[in-house]
């Protein structure tokens, strides 16, 4: 009886250290699907393997899925469900980001989920984005999936070390020059306009010219009778993690950001 456990044991670990790791390892989706065929079957492979290299080396899924169009549904709901509905996300919390991009209509959108939210906050996000929305308006999918790519990199290295992305002094001072001069300079824009129209008055030699008719001036009052104030509640920090964030249609929590292109 011995024996027989003995040689029942050794059969076990042989088994164990002949078997693949990549059985015991968690089973994602593809890293990029492009329904949309964007990409050759080249740029396809490479990219695969770049995004399947991030997966391994942070554990976070990051992920790229291209579609030709969004069912009738809001992007941020579409790219949401997709990422809940389709297995995507690494262990309990669904760690990871995906850029989802339409083809008709042209949108994309980034959807962030656990860890993901983050390493992918809301500055992570716009840093990433401005390099991905330039290249996919000049139809260069394979560029902006790219850039996506090591950009991903980056804050993902930089999360890992504790210091998730953060935008510097002098890019938040450009923000709010940026949130006071377009104001002002739409302003006067339109102040302008308004002024040309009124410039075609011609001067009057006396002031009886102007009255026309007999003038008869009465007194009026303004009475203040009630007002009415909306109230909109504040959005909730996120544990300090500079992500906002919303529920899909799962239940899960996601963030994210996205447009058209």
């Amino acid at each position: 009886m011995k024996r027989i456990m003995t040689i029942i044991f050794c059969v076990i670990i042989f088994t164990f250290n002949v078997m693949p790791l990549a059985v015991f390892a968690e089973e994602l989706p593809p890293s990029v699907v492009d329904d949309a065929e964007f990409l050759t079957p080249q740029q396809l492979s490479e990219l695969t393997e770049a995004f399947d290299g991030l997966r391994e080396k942070y554990n976070v899924d990051v992920s790229v899925v291209t579609v030709k169009g969004l069912e009738g549904k809001d992007i941020q709901d579409f790219a949401d469900d997709y990422f809940d509905y389709n297995g995507y996300g690494c262990g309990a919390n669904y760690d990871g980001i995906m850029l989802l991009v339409s083809k008709s209509p042209r949108e994309c959108h980034f959807t962030t989920c656990g860890y993901g939210q983050y390493a992918f906050n809301d500055a992570g996000l716009i840093y990433i984005e401005a390099g991905v929305v330039e290249r996919l308006k000049n139809n260069d999918y394979y560029g902006a999936f790219v850039s996506f790519e090591n950009d991903a990199d980056k804050l993902l290295e930089a999360a890992k070390n504790g210091k998730p992305f953060k935008h510097s002094p002098k890019e938040k001072l450009m923000y709010l020059l940026a949130a006071l001069i377009i104001p002002l300079i739409i302003a006067f824009i339109i102040t302008f306009i308004q002024y040309k129209k009124m410039n075609d008055a011609v001067q009057k030699a006396a002031a009886n010219e102007y009255a026309k008719g007999n003038v008869n001036i009465k007194t009026t009052r303004d009475i203040f009778l009630y007002s009415t104030l909306h109230k909109t509640p504040r959005p909730k920090d996120n544990g300090g993690s500079g992500s906002s964030t919303h529920t899909s249609s799962s239940g899960r929590s996601h963030g994210g950001r996205g447009g058209s292109y």
